[in-house]
């Protein structure tokens, strides 16, 4: 009997992960089918303004530098901070900055690594994360601040 990797790597997954996971996916195919049809032109909505628009935080998110380890708690934080819709305003490269300033902080800063890693070792579901970012926004907003 064979099991599939992509199987076997969910079941390892913790459910705040997998939750997050499928949220994601769920919305990159979303994302992905409105990208198409914005092609076709007409008038966007304010929705559909605003998904394209995360959708495009999310990408320049995801697009990291090969030599950049970003731990799983400031990645599933970061997610959720994006999610929650914390950095609409600000320029994507000052949303990078911020992130990495984050990863940063949590590998050199004892207060930041217990904060996020206790964020998701307490939270099983991604909204309930999300929730938690958003009633707490100098987690990332604070704590990436410059000193």
């Amino acid at each position: 009997m064979f099991l599939s990797v992509s199987r076997v790597g969910r079941q390892t997954q913790t459910p705040l992960l997998r939750s997050l996971s499928q949220e994601l996916l769920r919305f990159l195919a979303h994302h992905e089918r409105l990208q198409k049809l914005v092609h076709f032109g007409g008038e966007l909505t304010g929705d559909v303004k605003h998904l394209l628009a995360l959708g495009e935080q999310l990408e320049t998110f995801f697009d990291q530098t090969e030599d950049m380890t970003i731990p799983v708690a400031v990645n599933a934080v970061a997610l959720a901070s994006i999610w929650a819709g914390m950095w609409q305003g600000y320029d994507l490269s000052q949303m990078r900055l911020k992130v990495h300033d984050l990863v940063k902080r949590y590998y050199s800063e004892d207060r930041v690594r217990a904060q996020l890693d206790n964020m998701i070792k307490t939270y099983s579901d991604f909204s309930q994360l999300t929730d938690a970012v958003k009633a707490m926004p100098d987690l990332i907003m604070g704590v990436a601040k410059e000193n």
